[in-house]
């Protein structure tokens, strides 16, 4: 690997982990606090078994239009492979926040609740990734 490319992927695994674990969170509070879709759904689906599959969705979109500016980032970087790219901006984050639940001698009984949100936490800056090259090549 070249030094350029490793430098690249430091970086990448610095502001990945920074962004997915402190910009995320500061940006989700006005979303929790004012999102109008919130109180649409408690009020049209609360308990009913449509609430959890809703929320999800939103939840997902939420996710993957914040990781957009972490996807342009990449992108910019002009890396050989953005999957190596999406991946050390990912899993960094992810293996600290979620370390918990791993270590946690009750995580066989809850792990199915937790893995639904790995999803989000694993999949929504590939999404916005592919988006980000899906669009940039259709203005080039």
């Amino acid at each position: 690997m070249q030094m350029s490319n490793i430098k690249s992927l430091l970086i990448t695994a610095v502001v990945g982990y920074l962004y997915l674990n402190i910009a995320l969170v500061m940006f989700w509070r006005p979303i929790i606090l004012y999102n109008p879709t919130m109180d649409w759904l408690l009020e049209h689906f609360a308990g009913t078994g449509w609430f959890s599959p809703l929320l999800f969705i939103q939840d997902f979109i939420i996710n993957t239009v914040l990781s957009f500016p972490l996807a342009l980032f990449i992108h910019y970087l002009r890396p050989q492979s953005y999957w190596i790219h999406g991946a050390v901006a990912v899993l960094p984050g992810f293996l600290w926040t979620h370390s918990v639940w791993i270590n946690d001698p009750g995580f066989s009984q809850i792990w199915q609740s937790v893995a639904i949100g790995w999803v989000h936490s694993l999949a929504t800056l590939p999404l916005a990734v592919m988006v980000v090259i899906w669009l940039s090549g259709r203005r080039a």
